[in-house]
């Protein structure tokens, strides 16, 4: 397979990751990233600037013992800036720039998952609350400082982060699965796409 990549992309090789950083991929999912995503080889967090990416690189290597090679392990990676590290290929795949483990084919294109956001108009916040739990068991929390709601859903070890954001006559959901839980990807995403078909049912609008 291969990463997708936009603006600036911190790559790094998962054999790599495993085999100089106490906890592998999972540590680095610990910490708080924007975005993640995976392939075979390699885990790909993408930034809007160069100096957040360096400073990840920086974070990681710190972390690392023993130190990480001088090269091959972790790059920078922004579309056609030059050159591109010789450890990886550059190119487009499916429509989309990607990069990939240099002398493996690149397969589909992995993307990092995104929020899912509903806008449910004409009904109340008990009623999206009713659809939610006909999918999965909710744990209310309280309401933040902004005035919205923070709740997670769950359903056979399946978890999904809920942020519902209320106006005067609609209420907008946001779902949200963990970075941190990528051994749980499948299953949290199955949830998550139920989630948002059960407010489909109520009249909920996907925008994002």
């Amino acid at each position: 397979m291969a990463v997708a990549i936009e603006f600036a992309n911190v790559i790094l090789r998962k054999s790599a990751l495993e085999r100089h950083v106490p906890g592998g991929i999972d540590a680095l999912a610990q910490r708080p990233l924007p975005n993640l995503v995976e392939d075979e080889h390699l885990v790909r967090v993408g930034f809007m600037s160069t100096s957040d990416g360096e400073a990840l690189i920086s974070e990681v290597a710190a972390l690392a013992s023993p130190s990480f090679g001088p090269e091959g392990d972790v790059a920078l990676v922004q579309w056609n800036v030059l050159p591109y590290p010789a450890w990886l290929t550059v190119g487009v795949v499916d429509d989309s720039a990607a990069c990939w483990l240099a002398g493996t084919p690149p397969g589909p294109v992995a993307h990092p998952d995104h929020s899912t956001i509903l806008l449910c108009s004409g009904i109340t916040e008990t009623q999206v609350l009713e659809a939610l739990r006909a999918a999965a068991d909710v744990s209310r929390a309280e309401p933040d400082a902004s005035g919205d709601v923070r709740l997670t859903c769950g359903r056979d070890g399946a978890l999904v982060d809920v942020r519902l954001l209320k106006g005067a006559d609609r209420v907008m959901v946001m779902l949200d699965r963990r970075l941190s839980r990528r051994g749980h990807r499948v299953a949290d995403l199955a949830l998550l796409n139920a989630l948002a078909e059960a407010l489909r049912t109520r009249g909920g609008s996907i925008l994002a």
